[in-house]
């Protein structure tokens, strides 16, 4: 589930964990936060995002990492449903650690949010099929400013409040497949689930390209009722 601050800025943090280097996951951090919480001086806003990580002994595996998002205004009216998307980006070993993450508004001193939670690395099978964990998707597109979102030749927008709905009516997911072998094809099954009961399923087939594969999938929920899913 993702992470939802406290504090006088609310913003959401999720996370999927991909096959690292060595002996570490590649894991990235998407942030969300909605831009009518910030203070203008004429169209530009700014956060500033303090981020550490710690091992369950409190020992400090990623130092405080400081960086800005900057936000600019094209269109005031439409402040109330602009939303600010991020990611951060580490390598972390498999294992349980504590988060710390506070943003401040640049331009409100006293305004500001923060996140501490736990954080669950899995580790990454190695020499067998596996998957990485899934990210779900706000957008996608080929081009885009913010190059942090590039994943091979396309530019994949998270959704780390995980919400769907009228106005985003495709669920859709991002994940790797490793070790898949190089010949033949896999079948993939998809569902959506409500209180253990499967609402929705697809099913998918897709051609080994090599011994890696990166998904891209979108499923119509257009005719589901408003709730929580799995």
């Amino acid at each position: 589930k993702p992470m939802i601050s406290s504090g006088n800025i609310q913003f959401y943090v999720d996370k999927a964990v991909f096959s690292g280097k060595e002996d570490k996951a590649y894991v990235e951090f998407y942030f969300m936060f909605y831009a009518d919480q910030l203070k203008y001086k004429g169209n530009k806003g700014e956060l500033l995002v303090k981020a550490s990580i710690n091992d369950i002994n409190g020992v400090s595996v990623i130092e405080d990492k400081e960086w800005t998002i900057e936000v600019e205004l094209t269109n005031k009216e439409a402040i109330k449903t602009k939303v600010i998307y991020d990611q951060w980006n580490e390598y972390l070993a498999s294992g349980i650690y504590k988060i710390n993450i506070e943003v401040n508004d640049a331009n409100q001193n006293r305004i500001k949010g923060i996140i501490k939670s736990s954080l669950t690395i899995p580790p990454i099978s190695s020499g067998k099929l596996s998957s990485s964990e899934v990210e779900f998707v706000s957008l996608t597109g080929s081009n885009s400013s913010q190059v942090q979102f590039k994943k091979g030749n396309q530019y994949i927008i998270p959704n780390p409040s995980r919400r769907y709905g009228i106005f985003n009516p495709a669920l859709t997911v991002y994940y790797e497949l490793y070790n898949t072998g190089a010949n033949g094809s896999l079948q993939i099954n998809y569902s959506v689930y409500h209180n253990n009961e499967v609402i929705k399923s697809e099913k998918a087939e897709i051609n080994k390209p090599g011994s890696t594969a990166a998904i891209l999938k979108g499923i119509d929920i257009s005719d589901i009722k408003s709730g929580i899913y799995d």
